[in-house]
């Protein structure tokens, strides 16, 4: 497993679990998982945190060695924001960098990972943007993509 992560980046995890892991026993709690995880920039989906727990959660914990295998496991999907602009993108006709919040809305609540209107509406009101109103994606998703306490 080790060698398949550079020595490097195994130290970067290993200090980002040892915050979690207060005790110094090996494990964290499941319920900081995401955030852990989000912490190193990995932006698992709502279903993959489901799965990670499902295949290595033992009595509400995670040991290191699965905290690996999950990070391995991100790191062979795409990057998730690269995704989501071009996907924007895609709505983005005359490349100006943005979209209108109904297309905006329309995208959130039809592909990938579908929202709620209510989310997409929540995720308007928080980023100031009026119903009405312009999209700059490139700005929007690195935000709506940040670490998030854990609610998993």
């Amino acid at each position: 497993m080790a060698h398949q992560i550079s020595h490097q980046k195994l130290e970067v995890y290993k200090e980002c679990f040892m915050l979690y892991d207060r005790q110094r026993r090996g494990y964290i709690q499941s319920a900081n998982l995401t955030e852990c995880l989000r912490s190193l920039g990995v932006s698992p989906t709502t279903e993959e945190i489901r799965k990670f727990k499902k295949m290595y959660e033992k009595d509400g914990k995670i040991k290191f060695d699965d905290f690996l295998q999950m990070l391995v496991a991100q790191g062979k999907n795409p990057n998730p924001e690269k995704e989501i602009i071009d996907a924007f993108r895609q709505s983005d006709l005359e490349k100006r960098g943005f979209i209108m919040a109904a297309e905006f809305k329309r995208i959130m609540t039809t592909f990938g990972e579908e929202l709620s209107e209510r989310e997409v509406d929540s995720i308007l009101r928080e980023f100031g943007i009026q119903q009405n109103g312009f999209v700059k994606y490139e700005e929007v998703v690195p935000r709506m993509l940040r670490p998030l306490p854990a609610a998993y």
